[in-house]
């Protein structure tokens, strides 16, 4: 019941996983919700980054398979636009850290709740300013490598992929 023909996950597994995967992220989200540090807002704009990327990864892929240059207009923008969210909270979280344990004497508090929310902020606002460009014609979103994924077109040599 839970594998399908070929030996893979049938629709049942699929959904089994996907409920028990869902759970977990309910669970951590508001476990981090109950900590209430500062840092846990770090950790919770990591995860509020990955949850769209997960949930639209998939239907995003097919609509650029389906779509052509639309669908990977679109793919792309997710996973560039999310993507970059998460890489950057990890950024800060791992500064914070560095700050926190290897930095001590320096008396610098990076984790107040005033500066996450600034460094949330700052992690969709600098995500926003690389990722929208594409979408207004100052570069573009495309097929990159064996076709099956889309991301900005870095090997484009027009002349709105060339920098100043």
């Amino acid at each position: 019941m839970l594998t399908g023909a070929a030996g893979g996950l049938g629709r049942t597994g699929h959904s089994v996983v996907a409920v028990c995967s869902g759970t977990i992220l309910v669970l951590g989200c508001l476990s981090n919700l109950l900590v209430r540090t500062p840092i846990s807002l770090i950790l919770l704009n990591i995860s509020l980054g990955d949850l769209p990327l997960c949930a639209l990864g998939t239907p995003f892929s097919l609509a650029a398979s389906v779509r052509g240059s639309a669908g990977c207009t679109r793919y792309g923008f997710a996973n560039a636009l999310f993507g970059t969210v998460s890489l950057i909270s990890l950024s800060i979280l791992s500064y914070e850290r560095y700050v926190r344990v290897l930095r001590r004497r320096m008396k610098v508090n990076v984790s107040s709740y005033q500066k996450s929310c600034l460094f949330i902020a700052g992690s969709w606002f600098y995500s926003l300013l690389w990722t929208l460009p594409p979408l207004f014609g100052w570069s573009s979103y495309d097929l990159e490598g064996p076709g099956t994924t889309c991301s900005v077109a870095w090997h484009a040599r027009s002349p709105n992929n060339i920098p100043w």
